[in-house]
């Protein structure tokens, strides 16, 4: 028994106690002031065990705190490296989805200040007239809705709305305040991201339509270096061909005055015939300038059916078909042809003949007019070069060349037999 001093009785008292339970019994003093140590030893753990659970209470949710705004720290410096405004968009979702734990979760996005798009916190887009009308005439900064347990945050740039956040039925209420304050945080680094990916897009949208412009104008370039080589050519009928047949024709005038000689009668018809095919081959050429365009699909069948209308005083018959890459200056290129066999070859029949291989048609022009000798078979569809007694120049063979070579082709000349010429073209096929 530990013994106060209070009561002189305690000695006799624990004697028939220890007699009553038959065991041996002792008496310690010990005095008041232990007994008052011993009970405020006992008060002062269980303060301290109060205490100590407030504190880790209190430590646990700053960790919380922490630990979410470490986790909007990691979101910002992710959005500030995604340069796609959708792929920000839903990481935004994903972040607040894992912070806030919402029962619901929706984002509206704007253009121009203009409510676009409406999505879940799954990033799926979505129709909901209630939740876009709730949110297109938000004005605030943010905002508290009706259940209490959620918010509406406005995502802002400078002067316009980029999205609006609608945030509601949270995990956890008791934490509602903490996560408005993380809301208002994030939306800020949200704008920003938003912004930046918005002016990347602007960026790549121009950059593409500079692209576009430039391979405009290449085109355009490399057309008007095609249209300046055929004009060159033309001008030397106009400058070299008919200019010296004017001044033969003058000075035959000339003589023919004086002398009454009908030789220079006659020269002077030669050289206004000369002259009069030139123009007429002139007129006929206007269409290799113009068909200087973008190249389309053509079917070689069709353009040859054309011309047959045109020479139905030749027989002309066509094996095979194929289609190419080229312009409406391909009918110029076989008009050309067909009129060579005709006026100066004496061709009474043309026979088309049409072949491909992988990438290639292969379209051989046969004819049995007199043909073309060996010793000018190199030269035909050289610029400026002309041959028998009615001065033909080949200036007619010499676009039909260039506007073949634009079209990304070749054309050579070989011998038909037993008569006449081959005129065999290569052009780009175009594969189905």
């Amino acid at each position: 028994m530990l013994d106060t001093g209070i009561n002189p009785e305690s000695d006799n008292l624990l004697a028939e106690f220890g007699r009553f339970v038959k065991k041996e019994v002792k008496t310690i003093p010990i005095g008041l002031d232990y007994l008052r140590l011993k009970l405020l030893h006992i008060l002062n753990e269980n303060i301290i065990s109060s205490d100590y659970l407030k504190l880790k209470a209190n430590f646990n949710q700053k960790s919380r705190k922490v630990s979410d705004y470490a986790m909007a720290f990691d979101l910002a410096a992710q959005l500030v490296q995604n340069m796609n405004e959708k792929m920000v968009i839903d990481k935004i979702l994903t972040t607040i989805n894992i912070l806030f734990a919402p029962d619901e979760l929706h984002y509206l996005c704007f253009q121009q200040n203009q409510p676009k798009k409406l999505y879940l916190k799954n990033g799926l887009e979505i129709s909901d007239n209630k939740i876009w009308n709730e949110l297109s005439g938000i004005k605030k900064k943010y905002q508290w809705l009706e259940s209490g347990n959620g918010f509406i945050i406005t995502i802002k740039s400078t002067n316009d709305v980029l999205g609006i956040l609608r945030i509601n039925n949270l995990a956890f209420p008791q934490y509602k305040e903490h996560y408005l304050n993380l809301g208002l945080f994030l939306s800020n680094v949200c704008g920003l991201a938003i912004e930046n990916a918005r002016s990347f897009q602007l960026i790549q949208e121009q950059q593409k339509q500079l692209l576009k412009n430039l391979n405009k104008i290449k085109d355009s370039e490399k057309k008007l270096k095609i249209s300046s080589e055929r004009l060159k050519i033309l001008n030397k009928i106009i400058r070299h061909d008919l200019s010296n047949d004017f001044i033969v024709i003058k000075s035959a005038i000339n003589i023919f005055k004086q002398t009454k000689n009908k030789k220079m009668l006659e020269e002077i018809e030669k050289r206004t015939t000369k002259s009069l095919n030139a123009i007429a081959d002139y007129r006929r050429y206007e269409t290799f300038i113009e068909s200087n365009t973008d190249l389309i699909e053509i079917q070689i069948s069709e353009v040859v059916n054309e011309l047959i209308y045109e020479f139905s005083d030749v027989n002309i018959d066509i094996e095979g078909d194929c289609k190419v890459y080229a312009d409406d200056g391909l009918y110029s290129v076989f008009k050309n042809l067909f009129s060579n066999s005709i006026l100066h070859g004496k061709a009474t029949r043309i026979s088309i003949k049409i072949s491909d291989s992988t990438y290639t048609c292969i379209i051989k022009f046969m004819d049995n007019g007199t043909g073309v000798p060996d010793k000018i078979k190199k030269k035909i569809f050289d610029e400026g070069f002309f041959y028998g007694k009615s001065g033909h120049t080949g200036i007619g063979l010499h676009i039909v060349k260039k506007t073949i070579e634009s079209y990304g082709g070749s054309i050579s000349v070989e011998d038909n037999e037993p008569s006449g010429v081959v005129f065999v073209i290569r052009l780009r096929k175009v594969i189905s």
